[in-house]
């Protein structure tokens, strides 16, 4: 996972590295939950990576209040093994 951080805004991406040339699906389910309300946001999809290529996918982008909070699930399924990754921020900004 990559987070870059805003006053207010949290940019979310998932990071997908191939040694070798592969192909794939990732998956990437975010639920915010802030003094405005919660909210979830889901986004997947499929991939090619060149032999050595890095590339963010499910790019998303985020507001977020003070004393907030994101959970973010992401997978990613390649040569049919899948990956999970979570993460939990709090903001306390």
């Amino acid at each position: 996972m990559v987070e870059s951080r805003s006053a207010e805004t949290t940019r979310l991406a998932l990071r997908v590295e191939a040694l070798r040339g592969t192909a794939g699906r990732y998956s990437l389910v975010v639920r915010k939950s802030d003094p405005a309300g919660t909210a979830t946001m889901q986004q997947g999809g499929g991939f090619d990576l060149a032999p050595g290529e890095t590339r963010d996918v499910g790019n998303l982008t985020v507001s977020v209040l003070p004393n907030g909070q994101l959970r973010i699930d992401a997978s990613v399924l390649i040569d049919g093994r899948k990956i999970n990754c979570g993460h939990i921020s709090i903001y306390d900004l």
